[in-house]
């Protein structure tokens, strides 16, 4: 499809005069509201007849949207890009890590990873994703759009993730897959381990112990971590200690973790698990 000043300009030829492909200017005006899919034919809406598309049939494409050459400078389509959200933006609204953003939107089914990139799914459509591509790398990207910093469904996975949703009656803290865990410290670890898809268990008996339990275990590293959170009683200061001297006898691999370390849960465990040959 050719540009024509007569019958105006396909989405084809919008595309490449602001320099995007057009699998890209097909998602924007998508996600603006002036096109929808109907039947694998792309139909205008009543949005984009205000903007002034309208249909052309050739003998040779059939027929199509085209649009006037006074698009090419209109704003939503000119900085499209600035009116929404990556997950960074995301992330930094919501004072969480980046990277566990990433692992929360994936968690959540809204998106997948695609060839070193992001898929957005039919879920993560309906809540405000677009699917994008870098201009320069062309690496499969998704955006949002600003509501999605109001979801009440991301609002309350972030909730259980930062590990702030105690149950009611129940003693303890839930996570993101259900655990209940003793404190928040420990859940926001659990939440770690499960964005990640890290195996792992939680108050495991120490047979050699009776009565004793594990904070977490990683059967694929062979790895204990121990959480020593400020709140602990004399009685699981002992505990603890206890196990600490079960693991030094017993030879096994072992690991503090601390609430200083909460800060930096990523770095600290990425590099942790590598240590025991466990890569992400």
């Amino acid at each position: 499809m050719t540009k024509d000043s007569s019958r105006g300009l396909s989405t084809s030829a919008l595309a490449r005069a602001l320099d995007k492909t057009s699998k890209q200017m097909f998602a924007e005006l998508a996600a603006l509201g002036w096109i929808r899919r109907e039947d694998d034919q792309w139909k205008l809406t009543t949005k984009g007849e205000f903007e002034k598309g309208k249909y052309h049939t050739s003998d040779k494409f059939g027929t199509y949207i085209v649009w006037p050459e006074s698009v090419r400078q209109h704003p939503a389509l000119v900085k499209f890009e600035a009116r929404l959200l990556n997950y960074q933006d995301l992330a930094e609204h919501f004072s969480y890590d980046p990277l566990m953003m990433q692992r929360l939107l994936t968690e959540l089914g809204w998106m997948k990873p695609h060839l070193h990139g992001w898929q957005l799914t039919a879920a993560g459509k309906l809540q405000g994703g677009v699917q994008h591509e870098d201009q320069d790398s062309g690496v499969p990207q998704v955006l949002w759009q600003k509501s999605v910093q109001t979801n009440a469904l991301l609002e309350q996975r972030l909730n259980v993730a930062l590990g702030k949703d105690s149950s009611g009656d129940i003693q303890g803290v839930r996570t993101l897959d259900g655990r209940m865990m003793d404190n928040q410290g420990a859940a926001l670890i659990a939440n770690w381990l499960y964005l990640a898809n890290i195996r792992f268990t939680t108050h495991m008996n120490i047979p050699e112990l009776p009565g004793q339990q594990a904070d977490f275990y990683l059967p694929d590293a062979g790895l204990f971590l121990e959480f020593w959170c400020d709140s602990l009683t004399a009685n699981q200061l002992a505990q603890k200690m206890a196990r600490k001297n079960h693991y030094a006898l017993h030879k096994s691999e072992v690991a503090d973790l601390r609430p200083d370390d909460l800060g930096r849960l990523d770095k600290h465990l990425t590099k942790l698990l590598l240590q025991h040959e466990i890569a992400l």
